[in-house]
């Protein structure tokens, strides 16, 4: 399993990329 930091002002976005990730099988910081 990988780990991602997400930067990103945008809620909306920072939401979306990080379901699609955790779909993925990835641990998620934001």
């Amino acid at each position: 399993m990988s780990t991602v930091l997400i930067v990103e002002d945008n809620e909306l976005n920072r939401d979306m990329l990080t379901r699609r990730l955790e779909r993925k099988d990835y641990t998620v910081y934001s």
